[in-house]
Parts: C-alpha cells; sequence; structure tokens
C-alpha cells in the first residue's frame, strides 16, 4: 500500500507523497506524538509519511485480530472501503481516501 501524510484539518500534508492514481490512501502523519532517539527528550512530535505508513500498518494489524478469516486481500479492501472521502484529497490520493479504522472494524467485536 502507498500512504501519503493528512493533516489533522484532513488536508495534504505540504511534506507528503502523493497522486490521485497511485496513492491508496492518506493517514495521520503530521503532529504524531512519538519515541525520540536522544535520551534528553524522549518523546516528540514527528511528522512525514514515515508516521503515516505505521498507522495503516497497525490498523491492519487490529483488523486481522478482529477478521481472522480474511485474506490479505480482503483486509486491504475492507480498509480502503471504509475509508472516508476527504474531498480536499481527491485530487492527491485515490478517491480522497482517508484512514478510518473505527469503520474498518465494524461491527465491533464485543467480549462479555
Amino acid at each position: 500500500m502507498i500512504v501519503a501524510a493528512s493533516t489533522e484539518t484532513d488536508t495534504l500534508a505540504g511534506f507528503s507523497n502523493y497522486g490521485n492514481q497511485t496513492v491508496h490512501l492518506a493517514a495521520p502523519g503530521e503532529k504524531i506524538y512519538s519515541t525520540g532517539h536522544n535520551t534528553s527528550v524522549p518523546y516528540l512530535h514527528k511528522q512525514g509519511t514515515s508516521m503515516a505508513a505505521p498507522h495503516v500498518t497497525g490498523a491492519l494489524a487490529l483488523m486481522m485480530a478482529r477478521f481472522p478469516a480474511y485474506t490479505y486481500q480482503q483486509l486491504i479492501q475492507k480498509l480502503l472501503d471504509n475509508s472516508d472521502n476527504i474531498p480536499a484529497l481527491n485530487n492527491y490520493v485515490m478517491n480522497g481516501r482517508r484512514l478510518n479504522l473505527e469503520k474498518a472494524i465494524d461491527p465491533p467485536l464485543i467480549m462479555f
């Protein structure tokens, strides 16, 4: 999957790759609180498609746990089918898609 980085206002991040025929979806890639590589600053805000791609990877991992019988292709399709269409992303990613994990794991798994 090819992932673009979106902002908190659902626009394409200025540093992100894009291509409405090649990029599958956007995911949060700006102001991501993550671990630092310096012991004096253990946590910091980062940005980049390298912050967006792990959101998609994590979403797929959760979907694999939720739908264990699904093939990889079925998981990808379900993720894409349940992504949000964001008009501001239409010229940058296929169908203006932005990751929506809540919709992708619907119906939710409820354990009692």
